[in-house]
């Protein structure tokens, strides 16, 4: 019985062609880095469904039975030049050419996908020289066996766990421990169980299908490639082309609007200090699930005046800037709001009694009472003695449950 992807596979030994699109081999070839700016760029969010859909639109392609597949475009992907960086400055190291260094505006999502694909291909496949070519592209240009680095650069705190689990070599063929992963994390362990599944099974089990598919994806999967050389404008270039009903979360809208919004060399230490508050309250930061309250939501609740919690946070930057913003909005707020999760309170003599109130506040079905306790928090702690503080708190909090 045939397979649902054909049973012969088709003849890819030449590249195809698009006019004005470039493969996927060739573009990995064209810098030696693709640098996934953090401050700008959002999270990786794309996971299994988002790789099962990358599936089926190969797997048809493959399944033409013995012809040459059609050449499939898989979209658009913005690039911005990056000053070249030279290697190997010491005096006793001689300095090596510059390395090729571009952002990914926009396709950071695809690019990761296909690379792990190609690294989880890698690891299947006998054939010594397409091994080979593929290594030579998701290993960064100037690589050594000694240095092995990623040709796409991820974001910290990700990077770390896409060269373990997927860029090494033999890498995708080791089990992998999923229960204490961020959600970045989880999404790339779910797109690499995705096409771990699709590999193991029939008829990917095969090394014709799996060099089919390792060829498909260089020479046949073409993107429209726009090359900005004006780095300085990816930030706004970034919140455009996401305005146009792409999918993106209101965090990475957010934190984009907060980079635009200040000038070229404060944005990546901007950027930073958003993703530490992101990192210290993880998944009570942001998000769009129904009747749970997030940190924007509290800054909704105590700076807003009705409408949606994105109008109100992008109001406050608009008005007083993203340094302002940041320090006495997003940070303060989210030092409270952590101190009320964790019940860590730390204001003076008091601080054990405010905890305790915490404690109990916490197990209240309503939480009506955090946001003033907040505003309390933020305005006062650092204006009055620590027992002052205390007392307003306690005084607040006890309002908060007698209503």
């Amino acid at each position: 019985m045939q397979d649902s992807i054909g049973s012969t596979s088709p003849d890819l030994s030449d590249p195809s062609s698009i006019d004005g699109a470039i493969t996927i081999g060739s573009l990995l070839g064209e810098a030696d880095v693709f640098r996934i700016p953090s401050f700008y760029q959002r999270d990786l969010s794309w996971g299994a469904a988002q790789a099962e859909d990358l599936w089926l639109d190969l797997a048809k392609a493959l399944g033409i039975s013995g012809a040459k597949p059609s050449p499939q475009l898989l979209g658009q992907i913005v690039l911005a030049s990056v000053q070249p960086e030279a290697l190997g400055a010491s005096p006793a190291t001689p300095v090596k050419p510059a390395r090729r260094t571009v952002d990914i505006v926009d396709g950071q999502q695809r690019l990761t996908t296909l690379a792990t694909l190609l690294c989880c291909l890698r690891d299947r496949i006998e054939d010594a020289t397409l091994r080979a070519r593929i290594s030579g592209l998701v290993f960064a240009g100037q690589s050594t066996e000694a240095d092995l680095t990623a040709r796409i650069e991820l974001r910290t705190g990700l990077a770390d766990f896409y060269r373990t689990a997927v860029l090494l070599p033999a890498a995708t063929l080791a089990p992998i421990e999923t229960d204490e992963l961020k959600q970045d994390q989880r999404n790339l362990a779910e797109i690499r169980q995705a096409f771990i599944d699709i590999l193991n099974a029939t008829p990917m089990d095969a090394e014709e299908r799996r060099r089919a598919l390792a060829l498909l994806v260089l020479d046949h999967c073409h993107v429209a490639r726009v090359l900005m050389r004006d780095g300085r404008a990816a930030a706004e270039t970034f919140i455009r082309i996401n305005a146009r009903g792409k999918s993106l979360l209101r965090t990475d809208r957010l934190k984009a609007h907060v980079v635009a919004k200040a000038p070229l060399a404060e944005q990546e230490a901007l950027a930073a200090r958003w993703d530490a508050v992101k990192e210290m309250l993880d998944a009570d930061f942001d998000g769009e699930a129904e009747n749970r309250k997030y940190l924007t939501s509290f800054l909704h609740d105590i700076f807003g005046s009705g409408g949606r919690i994105e109008a109100t946070l992008r109001g406050l930057i608009d008005q007083h800037g993203a340094e302002r913003f940041l320090s006495d909005f997003l940070e303060p707020t989210a030092k409270a709001y952590r101190d009320i999760l964790n019940k860590s309170f730390e204001g003076g003599k008091l601080s054990p009694e405010i905890n305790a109130c915490l404690r109990y506040l916490s197990w209240l079905p309503r939480k009506s009472w955090i946001a003033p306790a907040l505003k309390v928090m933020v305005i006062h702690r650092g204006s009055v003695p620590p027992e002052c503080c205390a007392t307003l708190l306690t005084s607040d909090l006890a309002a908060g449950w007698t209503r």
